[in-house]
């Protein structure tokens, strides 16, 4: 009856409001009619700041913007009940996280679709660290220069696709007197001499890969 549903949608919002991720429900127009607590200090927004909102607008890039575009509008045609994928928002004093967004289609009593409900994870730090350990894997930290592991990738890449005519060349370059600096001046020396050297490079053939 019509109590009953009431209080069971008092237990529902008091479940919503204790989940530590971004809760919130879209109408059939991707209109946010619910957002969670967590939400909006996610966002840096006050408190029902969100609701009234597209949930298209929180998305910071125009092709993240429309590729979601389409999978809210897989999920109200029904033709796609579930969506997981990992987009940008923007915040409202405008910095940018990574977030997993998670959704299921919301029905009414007789199956008809009334809308999405989602489920955002700031997921920024994660992303940053792979990121780190994608750069690590392939550039030197001191110098930031690609290290051997890029330089043989692109070299077999370069092997692979060259054409009888062309040649491929590898350049050494060796600093001169450099265990000297180290043991006269200190690693520090060494360090910043290393530095320079590698900005020199990069400023002298460019910044590309290997």
């Amino acid at each position: 009856n019509e109590v009953a549903l009431r209080r069971s949608e008092r237990r529902y919002r008091r479940l919503m409001e204790a989940v530590p991720h971004g809760v919130k429900e879209l109408d059939t127009n991707g209109i946010i009619t619910y957002a969670n607590q967590a939400h909006h200090d996610m966002l840096g927004y006050a408190r029902g700041e969100l609701l009234g909102k597209n949930v298209l607008e929180l998305i910071a890039e125009d092709v993240r913007r429309a590729e979601a575009g389409r999978r809210f509008e897989a999920m109200v045609g029904a033709t796609t009940p579930t969506q997981s994928f990992i987009t940008r928002y923007r915040t409202a004093d405008n910095r940018i996280i990574d977030v997993q967004v998670d959704a299921v289609i919301n029905r009414n009593e007789v199956g008809e679709v009334t809308g999405v409900i989602s489920v955002a994870t700031d997921i920024t730090e994660r992303v940053q660290g792979e990121k780190r350990l994608r750069y690590l894997a392939y550039y030197d930290p001191l110098t930031g220069l690609a290290n051997r592991t890029l330089l043989n990738d692109n070299l077999r890449e370069q092997i692979s696709h060259r054409d009888e005519r062309d040649s491929v060349a590898v350049v050494l370059f060796n600093v001169d007197g450099f265990k000297l600096i180290n043991d006269a001046l200190g690693h520090d020396a060494g360090d910043s001499v290393l530095r320079e050297f590698g900005a020199r490079l990069a400023k002298m053939f460019g910044s590309h890969d290997g």
